[in-house]
């Protein structure tokens, strides 16, 4: 339960406490009055019998009990209706905070694809937003990135530093806690479903770290980041690191 909840509970029963119990009271007035012959459709129930005053004194402590119900379920679950927290199974969780989540990364896919777990168990899979690892599972394009010639010996060193990047990832953010932050520039998803976000573990932009370490490329997208995405990819180029020594393939 958040810090908070249960004294802004209690305000909320507090507050409506009055209009809760106002209802058994008018119940149990029509029952005794026999408006519109509630009297009788109560006196057929077993145990209550034809006596006005009866039905309605039962009315009246059904009702009673159906308030305590009421106020007991708002004070410790957060309202008549629940506790307020978002279902499991929601890719909204309660460890969001405005535009950011905290998960843990239980599997890397490549450099630049990972699954996530939120807090309570649910799971999504995140690309990292504006940034592009070499291909490991398909054919790489060599034509991707900029000077590398279009050649297999440039196809094989752009593969060799496609497991290097998942290597890296693998390394230093499986099993991690992490925030993964969006971009209100960019789509939340892809167009195959996976979530589109900045990693950030200890403070640090990891998207930013695989382009100062030569693992990616910028990807060549919206995003607010992108300037300074193309600063670390130049920076990396004119030094050939990484990625960037394919162009001498």
């Amino acid at each position: 339960m958040a810090p908070g909840s249960t004294v802004q509970n209690a305000a909320v029963a507090a507050a409506s406490l009055p209009l809760v119990a106002v209802w058994p009271l008018v119940a149990a007035y029509v029952v005794a009055t026999n408006r519109g012959g509630a009297a009788e459709s109560f006196s057929a129930v077993p145990g209550i019998g034809e006596d006005g005053g009866a039905v309605a004194g039962a009315v009246a402590l059904v009702g009673g009990l159906v308030v305590l119900a009421v106020i007991g379920a708002t004070l410790l679950g957060g309202g008549p209706l629940g506790d307020g927290r978002q279902p499991t199974g929601s890719a909204t969780t309660t460890d969001s905070t405005g535009d950011a989540a905290t998960v843990e990364v239980v599997g890397v896919v490549d450099g630049d694809t990972m699954d996530i777990e939120y807090r309570n168990g649910t799971g999504d899979r995140v690309r990292l937003l504006g940034v592009d690892t070499p291909e490991v599972h398909t054919a790489v394009s060599p034509d991707e990135y900029e000077g590398v010639p279009d050649s297999e010996p440039a196809r094989r060193c752009l593969r060799d530093h496609g497991h290097e990047a998942s290597t890296f990832a693998e390394r230093e953010l499986s099993g991690e806690t992490v925030q993964i932050r969006f971009d209100e520039a960019a789509d939340r998803r892809g167009s195959f479903g996976r979530l589109l976000a900045y990693v950030v573990d200890d403070g640090v932009n990891f998207n930013h770290r695989l382009l100062e370490r030569g693992h990616a490329r910028v990807f060549d997208s919206t995003f607010s980041e992108s300037a300074r995405f193309y600063r670390a990819e130049s920076a990396a180029r004119e030094t050939q690191t990484g990625v960037w020594s394919c162009r001498d393939a």
